[in-house]
């Protein structure tokens, strides 16, 4: 058995979204909760137990969202832009879809995909009236 799990951790400016996946990328388990301020606690309290249950297992872990890079570099794990994040999540599980679109606490993104082609990615700028904090 390989007992290799990846764990993606999303910090975004008012929530932490986090999912791990075995080594046939199944979800074992994921979890969305506000941070209110306390990332690194709430980092912990989701890590915690699964540190605890896999104690044999080997974990790889990238950190992306808009408050994630500074987490990354403080912890050192790999950290991976998040609309990079999504768009490459979308086309490999969702080939079908043409475009995607995410509300997020600071920003909105939308992503259009076209056969043979990059996605097309448009972003709003930051602090756009607290786009997903409603």
């Amino acid at each position: 058995m390989n007992n290799i799990l990846k764990i993606g951790i999303d910090i975004g400016s008012t929530t932490v979204k986090f999912v791990m996946l075995d080594s046939d990328d199944n979800v074992l388990h994921s979890d969305y909760r506000r941070h209110n301020m306390n990332v690194r606690e709430t980092v912990q309290t989701v890590l915690q137990p699964i540190a605890q249950h896999f104690t044999d297992a080997q974990l790889q872990i990238a950190i992306t969202g808009s408050v994630g890079m500074g987490y990354a570099d403080l912890w050192g794990f790999p950290f991976v832009q998040e609309v990079v994040s999504a768009a490459t999540l979308v086309k490999e599980s969702y080939p079908q879809t043409r475009t995607f679109i995410d509300i997020g606490g600071e920003d909105s993104k939308m992503i259009f995909f076209g056969e043979g082609r990059m996605p097309d990615i448009r972003m709003n700028g930051n602090c756009a009236g607290g786009t997903g904090a409603f």
